[in-house]
């Protein structure tokens, strides 16, 4: 399938602090649309998890958010990475102090997300500087799996 793109000029919110264009990756002077599906997890994904986030501890720097299976096979993710369907995203963090003070966040905050949105994967690369956070991609995702590597 051919990628769809979108420009700055095109940009838009998924929820109030998070734009389109952190959640998706650059090609050129344009940006990967991703379809439908991947859009509406996407918008869950800032909505339920990174806006309380933000809440919390203020403005958060996405370093990856919607792979397409080119981009994922060249960052060398996961096969099946949840990147690829819109539930993921990579959080910066300055220090592993803030990485667990983020973590701590999400998992404490986890049972009150709707049960279909609660997370799925939670790694610390604590050498990387990054949060891994990736929530289910539906009612039949059981997953849940916390790391630091």
């Amino acid at each position: 399938m051919d990628r769809m793109y979108f420009t700055k000029k095109d940009d838009a919110l998924l929820s109030p602090h998070f734009k389109l264009s952190e959640m998706t990756f650059p090609a050129g002077d344009k940006y990967v649309l991703p379809n439908d599906e991947c859009l509406t997890n996407l918008i869950r994904l800032c909505r339920e998890h990174l806006e309380p986030l933000r809440s919390c501890f203020g403005p958060i720097i996405i370093n990856s958010g919607y792979r397409d299976l080119k981009k994922n096979a060249l960052v060398l993710g996961a096969a099946n990475s949840y990147h690829l369907y819109g539930c993921a995203c990579d959080i910066r963090v300055p220090s592993l102090y803030w990485a667990i003070r983020y973590a701590s966040y999400l998992l404490v905050n986890n049972d009150s997300v709707r049960p279909n949105y609660r997370i799925a994967e939670l790694i610390l690369h604590k050498k990387k500087n990054y949060i891994h956070l990736a929530m289910h991609k539906d009612v039949n995702d059981l997953k849940f799996y916390v790391d630091i590597l």
